[in-house]
This record gives structure tokens, sequence and C-alpha cells, in this order.
């Protein structure tokens, strides 16, 4: 069960709409903003699976690793000063 703020009834859609609209204020803190909108794009249909407790097929499973792969490089190309990033 989602929790009572309205940020656990956000989408992965939502957040690329989110990120669109306030591109100008994410710029300075995600300077590849293209490049973000697509990996939550790309996670969005084997998030979906898991999320619904399926089983991922063989071509999502590859598209999970890849996404957790590349997510290392994303993080380092944040622009957040002080914040400590951790990937799991």
């Amino acid at each position: 069960m989602p929790g009572r703020h309205d940020i656990y009834y956000v989408f992965l859609p939502d957040l690329n709409n989110i990120i669109r609209a306030n591109s100008n204020l994410l710029l300075p803190v995600v300077p590849d903003i293209d490049n973000w909108m697509l990996r939550i794009e790309e996670i969005r249909l084997p998030r979906n699976i898991v999320g619904h407790m399926n089983f991922p097929n063989k071509p999502d499973r590859q598209r999970i690793d890849d996404i957790h792969r590349k997510a290392p490089y994303l993080m380092r190309c944040l622009r957040i000063s002080g914040m400590p990033v951790q990937i799991p």
C-alpha cells in the first residue's frame, strides 16, 4: 500500500512529464536530462511487470540489467555537491 503523500501516486510517465515541464529548473542539476527521460521510459515496462508480480522475460531482464549497469554513469553526471549517491 502506498504512503499518504501524493508522491506515492506519481507514475513513471508522470515523472517524465514533470521533468519535461520543469526542465529549466532541473538542467543545473541534471545536465543530460534527455538521457534521464529516456532511461525512465526504458524501465517503465519492466517495472510494471515486476510491480504486478509477474516474471520478466529475457528481453525485459536484459533491459533491467542494462539500466542497472548504466545507473552509476547517470548518477555521476548529476551535479549535486556534497550529496552521497549510492546504487544498490
